[in-house]
Formats: C-alpha cells, structure tokens, sequence
C-alpha cells in the first residue's frame, strides 16, 4: 500500500461513515493500516478507533511498510448510520492514517434461486470432436 488517508489537521478525529439501507443490515468491516512514511526520531504516529461512540480499537501504531488489517471479527451491531471515528492518541505527533477499507453487507442469499433453464444442456447442442 502506498496512499493513505490522513486528516488535513491534525486536532479533529478521522471520520469514516455510512449510512444503512435499513436498520436491520448487517455489515462486516476490514481495515488496512500501513505508515508509508519513514517517520523520524521526533515523530510519533499513535490512534483509538470508536465506532458510533463508543471504544473499537487501539491505541494502534501502524508500523513502516507493514500491512496490518483490523476486523469486526462478528457481524457489527445494528444501527441506522455507522461511524467510526479514529482520534488521535496521547503522545501521538502525528494524526491518524487509514490506508483501505472494505465494507461487506450481509445478505441472505436463500431465495435467489437460478432459472430452472440456466446451465443446462442438451446433448443436442454438445459437438466435441476427439483426435
């Protein structure tokens, strides 16, 4: 990974947020962190992750050209809106970094069947021809 996401300043929290089609749609969630800049001595790049106020994750220190994923290891609760909101930690220098993120809705797939006719073959329509 070599873009990243960060705040234009460095105070206010990194926000990622969407909206549910209904309150009853579940999501699963996989973010990707990597520092894509060598910091120096003086430079310290630390975050917490809340989701819709409340603790998900952290303090986190994505570590120089490591690819860490973070995930909702279940289903994340029912809501209307999902906001996760990446604040900057104690003794950070540097703002928060996200570098990829993918959002997967939960659908359930038990009735969408094939037509009945899709895939199918005849031997009428088979030519295989053998050398």
């Amino acid at each position: 990974m070599s873009t990243a996401s960060t705040p234009t300043n460095v105070s206010p929290p990194l926000e990622l947020f969407w909206d549910t089609e209904n309150a009853t749609s579940e999501y699963y969630i996989y973010m990707h962190f990597a520092e894509v800049v060598n910091l120096t001595a003086t430079q310290f790049r630390s975050f917490n992750i809340t989701l819709n106020g409340k603790y998900w994750y952290g303090p986190f220190a994505p570590k120089y050209l490591s690819t860490i994923t973070l995930f909702s290891p279940s289903i994340l609760p029912n809501a209307q809106k999902y906001d996760f909101l990446f604040f900057k930690a104690e003794g950070s220098t540097l703002p928060p970094i996200v570098n990829a993120v993918e959002i997967y809705s939960v659908r359930d797939l038990s009735k969408s069947g094939t037509y009945k006719k899709d895939g199918m073959f005849s031997s009428t329509h088979i030519n295989l021809g053998w050398i």
